[in-house]
């Protein structure tokens, strides 16, 4: 079996709503690529051809405007699902996604979580759950940035990065006391 997700937050959320035959037709689709900081590895308008998880690293979605501006949709941290939010309903990727730091993707094959939808009723409302979650945070962040002045929006910016280098220096400290 190519899942070794003991520890990870997508084993919490399938593997308990799939059957054991499921599973393993699910890890044999199962890839992981290490993506290198400030690399573009899913490019607007390109063709859904995978599941994307994020396992570890920080990323962000954006997107070009008609003026060819590039517009931030949000930044995602490890157990976000990247492709979610189109997978099931375009052929191509509305979006770009490029990895602001060194990242770790798990990647599953587009068709057999498609076949997984369709033959497991739980794991399709699981799978809403989660494209409803990611959804109403993406509404959320911009609602919240849109009502900023440019300041308060810095500031936002500012603390998120904070929020995740403090927890990943804390971690490193705990890590540090342990030896």
């Amino acid at each position: 079996m190519y899942c070794s997700c003991e520890s990870c937050h997508i084993n919490n959320t399938f593997f308990t709503l799939i059957q054991e035959a499921g599973v393993d037709k699910f890890c044999h689709s199962r890839s992981e690529i290490k993506i290198p900081s400030g690399k573009t590895f899913i490019n607007q308008g390109d063709e859904i051809k995978s599941f994307k998880y994020l396992k570890e690293g920080l990323i962000k979605l954006h997107r070009l405007d008609i003026n060819g501006k590039d517009q931030i949709i949000f930044f995602g941290r490890p157990l976000d699902y990247i492709s979610i939010q189109n997978t099931f309903s375009e052929k191509t990727y509305n979006y770009s996604v490029t990895a602001i730091e060194n990242s770790t993707v798990c990647i599953f094959d587009i068709n057999v979580m498609k076949d997984l939808i369709q033959t497991n009723g739980k794991f399709a409302i699981k799978m809403l759950e989660i494209s409803s979650m990611a959804l109403n945070r993406i509404i959320d962040n911009s609602l919240e940035l849109i009502s900023k002045t440019m300041y308060g929006k810095v500031a936002s910016l500012l603390l998120f990065f904070s929020e995740k280098f403090i927890l990943k220096i804390v971690s490193i400290y705990r890590f540090q006391e342990r030896k």
